[in-house]
């Protein structure tokens, strides 16, 4: 039986075209992919091992799991951490190219992310709540720029506004 379109998604980088058949199972055929501008890639695969999976960026090698309560083995962060530690670290060494460039004596500073759910908060958006600590004590002028740098952050910009993401199976 010839496979009947059920979903189409076209723009100037991609045409794909979603299909739907007897047995329910979806294939994604994809023309003239295009990835301008390119700010960060990574590859995850997992082996079978349970939930553990090897992650590549770069030269860089990590690795993710889930904990045993959700059936993996707690071999590593699990990927809403590492969504967490992304903003967190992207906030702190944002914060430290404006200060270096200041030159302000701020030695320490601590970028801390919790993520809720949808389902947990109010807005019914995801939230994420960043702290930021230092180890001086700051004017309140400082405060005050240093809050909108933490905020002018290449992750939380990206991550306030809506993203989309485009699957393709090879």
């Amino acid at each position: 039986m010839k496979q009947q379109p059920f979903t189409r998604y076209r723009s100037k980088t991609v045409n794909c075209q979603v299909f739907q058949g007897e047995s329910s199972i979806t294939v994604l055929t994809t023309n003239n992919i295009q990835m301008p501008n390119i700010i960060a890639t990574a590859e995850a695969e997992n082996t079978g091992e349970a939930y553990a999976t090897k992650l590549i960026t770069n030269q860089h090698r990590l690795l993710a799991d889930e904990p045993f309560d959700l059936g993996g083995q707690n071999l590593g962060p699990n990927p809403g951490d590492y969504l967490c530690m992304a903003l967190a670290s992207c906030m702190v060494i944002t914060l430290r190219m404006y200060i270096t460039r200041k030159g302000w004596e701020i030695g320490r500073i601590k970028a801390k992310v919790n993520l809720v759910k949808s389902t947990n908060t109010a807005s019914g958006n995801n939230t994420f709540y960043c702290s930021v600590s230092f180890g001086e004590t700051l004017t309140t002028e400082q405060r005050g720029k240093l809050c909108k740098i933490a905020k002018a952050c290449p992750l939380h910009r990206l991550l306030s506004r809506p993203s989309d993401i485009i699957t393709l199976l090879d």
